[in-house]
Formats: C-alpha cells, structure tokens, sequence
C-alpha cells in the first residue's frame, strides 16, 4: 500500500509544485477529497445497525491487530485505522505501469523535486484505461491493476477503506501489521529494506497474533504458514522466469522472433503457477495465471517480491523476539545508522547468518486477478 501512496500524494505534490498537468491533479485531487469527505468514525460504524456483520467483525479484527501491535509488540498506529471510508466498487485506486516489450526497462513518470516512479495512479477507471491505451500506442507492454488501499505517507491518518475488509483474516491482519511497521520505523532513500523489515515482521506479527487467540486463531495461523510457502515458491519461479526472459532478450535473434518466443515461455509459466494454485490450495495463485502475462504485469509482480533472508536470521538469532527486533532496528534510526550495513555487522557480531536458506516473499494483492484489462 506505501508504494501506491507515494504514486499518488508525491506525485501530485510534484506536479503541484511545477503546474505541469494540472488536470491530473486536478482530478486526482478531486477524487481524494471526495474520498476523505465520506469518513466516519469506528464508533459511529459499529453502532449502525445497517452495517453487515461481517464488516463489523473485519473491523473489530484490525482493532485488536491495532492493539496487539502496540502492547505486545511496541509498534506505532497514531490515529491512523480509526475511521471507515466506504468505496463505491472492489477497489479504492487503480493502478497502471508499462515495459518495453523486449527488456525490463519499466516506463517511468518523473515528477520535478520528488523524483521518478514505475507507475501512475488514478481514481476512475476510465483514466487508468486511457493511459493505458496511450501507453500501448507507443509500443509498450501494459498492466492495469486495482488497489484495496493506499497508505497517506503522514499527510493524513489512513482510514479503513471498505475493500480492505474482504480480505480473509489472515491477509487482512498482516496487511494492518505491515503498515503499523511503516508507521513505526522508517529510513528515508531506503526503500528495500523498508519493505523487507515490513514484509518479514508483518507476518511473523500475524502468526503470533493468531497462535494466541482460539482454535479459530490456530487455524489462521496455519493458513498464514500456507501463504507463506505458497509465495516462497512463487518467488522461486519467478526467479527462473526472470533469467530466462534475460537470456532471450539480450539474443541476437529478431524481435518478432523474441516476442514469439516469449509468448511460450509465459505460457509455460502460468501453466506452472497453476500447478502451484493446485497444490497450495490458492485462489490468488489461480487469479494469476489467468492474469495477462507480458513485461509489464511481471515486473508489478517482481516489484512486490522482498528477500528477506539477512532479517529472518537476525530475527531467529535473536530468539523469535520481535519486539526485541523492532526496538532494535528503532534504535538504529534513531542513531542515524544505515540499516543494511548494521544488520550485516550485527549478523557478524552473533556469529554469521543462521544456516536457513534465503526466504523471499512476494506480496499478492486483489490486483493479481486484473479484470480490468
């Protein structure tokens, strides 16, 4: 969700600050006030009696997810996650970003001041179609994604928007858990270790949050294991994925002959992905494979997928603390210190990384089914 934040509020903040098109802040900012305009507090919506009462328990979910994170494990939610937004639709934005068809070189919208970023976003679905369809008119590979939610970055406190809540519980608590890490410790300029920490601390959040409630709880927790493996091994074929479309693309065959090339190794990959859905019992990994595949919609894949291996050794060196982990890494941004290198020196310090393989997450989202294509 902070990805997408920073597409929108600093993109619109660049274009403020420049007066180039205006019309799309304009009506983007439009939108986002239109958006703000219909919160309303928890209290109010708990008490309405025309409110589902599955809306009511996903909401009483995130509070507890709230509470246990700033009890239990010492991190930060501010005011942020106390109001509700209703959404009209399945998704609060949509997202669009391109490729060139033959390299992973994603299309960029650079904004003066605060610099260039892979995707743009919108709040009707007709704009995100019609750049699109510009995009594709100058020979790019597109993608077209919906987002549940997008996070303010501090300009304002993140509500509860409605599409959050059909999420399962297991998804919708680490959700919560990732932007409270956000919320808790950031370091400016780093970007990949941001998400790391978010992604590994998230979910172990989640897994600790559900092992201690009831046997409901325990079955949570084991569904969050399974989307775990599930990703791992996602991550694993992409990996494989990605240097075969390397190996192509720099070839020196034709681009005809590239592009019919690559439309059977992305068939090969999807029918593997939906032997993966098979087995791991997953209705996300079965959205994906019907997914379009092309440069596009596999980098916004490939941009969601987070090593996490260097923090999940510290994390079982330090005995499976978390609260220990999160005050630690505290400490480091309160010092100024660059995180990369003190995990690292922190890893030496205890005597090397534990002996555990390298542990990838890819980070799944409503917009993997993409019916907006």
């Amino acid at each position: 969700m902070r990805s997408i934040g920073l597409g929108f509020l600093l993109g619109a903040l660049g274009m403020l600050l420049c007066g180039c098109e205006m019309g799309y802040l304009l009506s983007q900012g439009y939108h986002q006030v239109r958006l703000l305009a219909r919160q309303r507090s928890l209290e109010d919506v708990l008490a309405d009696p025309a409110v589902s009462s599955l809306t009511r328990e996903r909401i009483r979910l995130v509070q507890a997810v709230c509470e246990f994170g700033e009890k239990e494990l010492g991190l930060r939610s501010g005011k942020s996650y106390r109001s509700f937004i209703q959404v009209e639709g399945p998704v609060v934005a949509y997202v669009v970003s391109a490729c060139p068809k033959d390299r992973f070189e994603p299309y960029t919208w650079r904004f003066p001041v605060v610099g260039s970023f892979p995707y743009k976003g919108f709040f009707r679905l007709e704009d995100a179609r019609r750049e699109k369809d510009n995009l594709e008119r100058m020979g790019y590979d597109t993608h077209l994604s919906g987002a549940s939610a997008f996070s303010a970055l501090g300009w304002f406190s993140d509500p509860i928007y409605s599409p959050m809540l059909d999420m399962d519980e297991a998804e919708l608590a680490y959700t919560i858990f990732h932007e409270l890490v956000h919320a808790t410790v950031f370091f400016h300029d780093q970007v990949d270790f941001n998400e790391q920490l978010a992604t590994l601390v998230g979910w172990q959040s989640a897994l600790k949050f559900f092992e201690g409630r009831s046997e409901e709880g325990s079955l949570q927790a084991s569904r969050i294991k399974g989307i775990i493996e599930a990703e791992q091994a996602l991550c694993g074929l992409l990996e494989e994925l990605r240097g075969t479309l390397l190996s192509l693309y720099v070839s020196e065959v034709g681009l005809e002959e590239k592009l019919q090339e690559r439309k059977k190794i992305f068939a090969q990959a999807k029918a593997q992905v939906n032997s993966l859905a098979a087995k791991h019992k997953s209705t996300k990994l079965e959205a994906l494979a019907r997914m379009e595949w092309n440069n596009a919609s596999f980098l916004a894949m490939w941009r969601y997928r987070y090593d996490v291996g260097e923090l999940n050794s510290l994390y079982l060196k330090s005995g499976g603390d978390l609260k220990g982990l999160v005050r630690m890494i505290i400490s480091w941004r309160e010092q100024g210190l660059d995180p990369a290198k003190q995990l690292r020196e922190k890893l030496k310090e205890m005597g090397g990384p534990a002996k555990t393989p390298p542990v990838a997450y890819l980070r799944l989202h409503r917009w993997c089914a993409s019916p907006w294509q």
